[in-house]
């Protein structure tokens, strides 16, 4: 229908905008599926050998040459066009959409101030026990901070991802493009939701030579960016946004369930369903770092609670480590979607 510089194109096509021109070529491609359908293979191959049969040539001929050259883009280049693209898609959101992403966070935030005394996340032996609810309030904000930053994505960009796979992207840098920018929003949540809290209430006291306000944040973190994963391989492996959404409540009703809060997790069916829950460990983290057992009478005896260098690091590592999976595992389940059948 066209060929030519990107700028001509609604000009030459007598449309006033995009969406009309889209409109446009729907409408003349119906109808060019009905001539040809009504005057048999034979009309339809005359039809092409006229007047528009040079421009189709050039079109098709630059078309190749736009595959061959994306293809010759190494993924690194395709991550780095992917990511400016998702950043113009996220500033296109405008004041509103951008506010409403941190939203969350700042309740949150809030909610974990109003939960804790004066004492905040400090005080002696036994003498904190609304310690495990400010603890607890934060992750689960985590959580569904992560899983909806990420959950809706690839299930609504789908006709695109495959539409760009067919001439040379790769579905390696789509996941990883996505990734890289929600991982920063991801952080801005989390050190958000800190401060809100922050400002009301004092924080952990420091320990293993991090100040108080590291040892909240940094399992915060770890904890939206891993629930971000799990939503990106949510919405990678739901066919409909009905669906994804359906996945998606039952990862948060799993994640709160098997945090370690409700009950102990220390050994059974429970346990280890629970070791690939990203609550599981961003509670752990924050439980070990601020020294929850210790503050909290009657606190879970949890192993991975206690309050250790070695078992901060553990639970923070294994939020990278299942980051990392969930990233993986979305690449491939993409990957496979996309191969031709």
């Amino acid at each position: 229908m066209y060929f030519g510089p990107p700028g001509d194109v609604l000009a030459s096509m007598n449309a006033p905008d995009f969406p009309t021109l889209m409109d446009h070529s729907r409408a003349v491609g119906a109808a060019r599926s009905a001539r040809s359908g009504s005057a048999g293979p034979d009309a339809a191959t005359r039809s092409g050998a006229t007047g528009g049969h040079h421009r189709s040539d050039e079109a098709s001929q630059h078309a190749a040459h736009v595959r061959h050259r994306l293809r010759r883009h190494r993924p690194a280049r395709q991550t780095v066009i992917l990511t400016r693209r998702e950043l113009s898609l996220l500033a296109a959101r405008g004041p509103a959409g951008l506010l409403g992403l941190v939203g969350l966070a700042v309740v949150c935030g809030a909610f974990a101030a109003l939960v804790a005394t004066d004492r905040g996340l400090g005080g002696g032996p036994g003498g904190n026990p609304e310690a495990l609810q400010v603890v607890n309030l934060p992750v689960i904000g985590a959580v569904l901070c992560g899983q909806a930053l990420s959950y809706g994505n690839v299930v609504a960009d789908f006709p695109i991802v495959r539409r760009e796979f067919r001439t040379g992207v790769s579905p390696g840098p789509v996941v990883a493009a996505k990734a890289l920018v929600y991982t920063g929003v991801g952080t801005i949540q989390a050190v958000v939701s800190s401060s809100v809290y922050l400002l009301f209430r004092p924080g952990p006291a420091a320990a293993f030579g991090l100040p108080s306000v590291i040892l909240l944040v940094l399992p915060l973190i770890g904890t939206v960016v891993c629930s971000m994963a799990l939503g990106l391989l949510v919405s990678v492996c739901a066919t409909r946004l009905e669906r994804a959404v359906t996945l998606v409540t039952f990862a948060s009703v799993c994640q709160v369930a098997l945090n370690g809060v409700p009950f102990t997790l220390t050994s059974g069916p429970l346990h280890l369903a629970s070791l690939v829950v990203p609550a599981r460990w961003g509670q752990a983290a924050l439980g070990s770092l601020t020294d929850v057992r210790r503050l909290v009478p009657g606190a879970p005896h949890d192993p991975l609670w206690v309050h250790r260098i070695d078992r901060a690091t553990l639970d923070n590592a294994m939020l990278a480590l299942l980051t990392a999976l969930f990233l993986t595992a979305a690449w491939l389940v993409l990957r496979h979607r996309l191969r031709p059948t």
